[in-house]
């Protein structure tokens, strides 16, 4: 009977270091993902590496995602400690939903400054897309691109 409890203790773990391995895996199989930050100077004229890609890959990232009922936004790559201002936006051009949040320090999956933020709204919804969802980093005044809603 220990040996079967403890093992069930340990899963989590172990599944969290699969998840961790895959992403990893990922992400270094993806060509020009390196960051600016990390890349040597010398390479910066490769035609993968283009500045243009380089800015890409640090834009502030907005998803939707559902909790117990509710619709939920995550995000990355905010800055750190720093405001976010995440809005809903409808096409008919009324506000769904507006809020002041601050980002957080990493998270392990996430890279930078993280949110989460849950919009109150009843989820699934069902239908077409009828707006979309942005957030604004205060620090660096750049707006994710909106997931439509």
């Amino acid at each position: 009977m220990g040996i079967l409890a403890d093992s069930n203790r340990h899963r989590q773990w172990r599944m969290m270091a699969v998840i961790a391995a895959v992403i990893a895996s990922i992400g270094l199989s993806v060509p020009g993902a390196t960051s600016a930050r990390t890349t040597p100077e010398g390479a910066l004229s490769d035609v993968s590496l283009s500045p243009r890609a380089v800015n890409q890959a640090d834009r502030p990232t907005l998803w939707t995602y559902e909790f117990n009922g509710h619709s939920k936004l995550g995000g990355a790559n905010y800055t750190r400690n720093s405001r976010v201002f995440v809005v809903v936006n409808l096409y008919s051009g009324s506000v769904q939903f507006r809020r002041w949040v601050t980002s957080w320090q990493d998270h392990l999956f996430i890279a930078g400054g993280a949110i989460i933020v849950d919009m109150g709204l009843h989820a699934p919804c069902h239908g077409s897309p009828n707006g979309y969802a942005r957030g604004y980093d205060s620090y660096t005044k750049r707006w994710s691109p909106g997931p439509p809603l």
